[in-house]
């Protein structure tokens, strides 16, 4: 999930990927709500995450000047 995080946006990977994890989570007897909390969280994770997490790229792009 880590990965998906690092290369799309959060909103439409929780589209692409709780279809396909939900029914697994409870198969293996996975709380949803548990689920949820641990699919964000790795998402987030992703989304932070260099080198081509999408947060670093954002304020590279936004403060050219403070970022060498």
């Amino acid at each position: 999930m880590a990965v998906v995080g690092c290369l799309i946006e959060i909103y439409p990977a929780i589209v692409i990927e709780v279809p396909l994890l939900v029914p697994q989570g409870a198969v293996y007897g996975i709380d949803p709500i548990r689920l949820g909390i641990i699919f964000l969280g790795n998402l987030e994770l992703g989304y932070l995450m260099p080198p081509v997490g999408l947060n670093p790229a954002d304020v590279v792009l936004s403060f050219p000047q403070a970022c060498g």
